[in-house]
């Protein structure tokens, strides 16, 4: 990013998300909010005559519950460390055994709106056990309240204490994950999950731990089986975000399956320009360049991007007027790193290296019209050795995708040299291709394709 202001933008855009959005955000999250579990009344005193709470600590209920903002802030001021207390051990609070839905859901919310002031943390923070009271109301079948404070200001707790606590952390992380794996179908659920993972991420530590577990996985997942959602795919974005600062993280994404290319897609199809920045900035973080501009790693990440078609991408978009500058940078960044990487990935002498080996797979090279423009003639050198390694490969290969691109590279040299069908027709690969029609369904989609491209005289005009 080039300055702390770009990335506080998205920050505040997190805390307040609706900008718009086909998905409302207030409806879609905010099934109770704070004042309305507030405004329902709690019977102090008969928890008093049945001997549940002191005396002391009704005072301190009957003195705080129902004033204004202002009061309930002073008398926090005036007593901190007995109201961080006293809410801690109303989350525990039951009658016979039984957890009391209603005062855990009046404390979190007290709790909430405390914590709206960030430096207010550290009054809880004080209290001796200031994690476990909220770990024990989180459950999967719980209020749906319940679990979205409680899951909230833990995060915000563990990310705000100078110490480390990698037990609570993983624990809340653990939940989280479980959480957003079966609750597919509710988005508020999902996102309320989304939300304190993002809150705990503020903090270096929970990041790593996170990326070495299934998270990357589920958030994948999620973007997979939300892309209706906008609403989702941006918070999953802006989690993903905050979690590629981590180096060791960012480049863990090439090994989640798909991932990149999921991202590249997303780029590519959604229109709304706070999303397409999450997925732009996203992506410039898995370049994994460091500060003095070298890079750092995240050799994987380019190459799945290259391979992915994000060039294409790249280009439509920086032909596009931002309002935004972080974009137009980040955008930059994007396509001259990953230009470097395209010239290598498409040069002959990695192609040359890829034939030789036999392993064939659906690297850039192979769709890339620069490379086909500029080198197609070098299939003749050496008595035309390249064109018969790629017809050997048709007839003995053993992989369907090994097949597949050497039809499909055939096919591009027929199209783009001006003897490609007769060169092919002395070597007798002809009768090779037609062969391969009706095998295995993609070898023979990309069969018929490369006898298209041997009979048609102008391809370009048929396309």
């Amino acid at each position: 990013m080039s300055s702390h202001k770009g990335k506080q933008r998205i920050v505040e855009e997190e805390e307040y998300p609706n900008n718009g959005d086909e998905d409302n955000y207030a409806e879609v999250i905010e099934q109770k909010s704070n004042q309305q579990i507030l405004s329902q009344q709690v019977k102090w005193n008969d928890y008093r005559k049945a001997e549940v709470i002191s005396g002391e600590s009704l005072e301190l209920l009957k003195a705080y519950d129902g004033k204004s903002p202002e009061a309930q802030a002073d008398l926090i001021e005036e007593a901190p460390e007995r109201y961080a207390e006293l809410f801690l051990q109303l989350l525990s609070f039951t009658q016979g055994g039984v957890a009391n839905t209603d005062v855990i859901q009046h404390v979190l919310a007290w709790i909430d709106e405390i914590l709206k002031d960030e430096d207010k943390a550290s009054i809880f923070l004080r209290c001796k056990e200031p994690f476990n009271p909220f770990l024990d109301v989180l459950r999967p079948s719980s209020d749906w309240f319940i679990n979205s404070r409680a899951s909230r200001i833990l995060a915000q707790l563990l990310a705000a204490d100078s110490e480390v606590h990698a037990p609570h952390a993983h624990s809340l992380q653990l939940w989280c994950i479980t959480y957003l794996r079966d609750h597919k179908d509710s988005v508020g659920d999902l996102i309320s999950a989304i939300h304190a993972l993002t809150l705990l991420f503020r903090k270096a530590e929970y990041r790593q731990s996170f990326g070495q577990s299934e998270g990357l996985r589920v958030l994948h997942n999620l973007l997979k089986s939300n892309m209706r959602s906008q609403q989702m795919i941006y918070k999953v974005l802006f989690c993903m975000w905050v979690l590629s600062f981590e180096t060791e993280v960012a480049e863990a994404f090439a090994d989640e399956q798909g991932l990149i290319e999921d991202l590249v897609e997303i780029l590519r199809l959604f229109q709304k320009e706070k999303i397409r920045r999450m997925a732009i900035a996203l992506l410039k973080n898995l370049l994994v360049v460091n500060k003095a501009g070298g890079r750092s790693g995240g050799r994987e990440n380019r190459g799945k991007m290259v391979e992915a078609g994000i060039s294409r991408v790249l280009g439509y978009l920086n032909n596009k007027k931002w309002g935004d500058v972080d974009i137009e940078e980040d955008l930059a960044i994007l396509t001259e790193e990953l230009g470097k990487d395209l010239v290598k990935m498409t040069s002959w002498e990695v192609y040359y290296k890829e034939i030789k080996s036999g392993n064939l797979g659906w690297t850039p090279v192979h769709k890339t019209e620069k490379f086909w423009r500029e080198n197609v003639h070098r299939f003749e050198d050496n008595n035309r050795e390249v064109l018969g390694i790629l017809l050997g490969l048709i007839r003995s290969s053993k992989s369907s995708l090994v097949k597949s691109v050497a039809l499909y590279d055939i096919g591009e040299f027929c199209r783009f040299h001006p003897k490609g069908r007769k060169i092919i027709g002395e070597l007798e690969g002809k009768n090779e291709i037609m062969l391969m029609i009706g095998t295995d369904p993609e070898v023979s989609k990309q069969a018929l394709l490369c006898m298209q491209k041997m009979m048609v005289t102008n391809w370009e005009m048929l396309s």
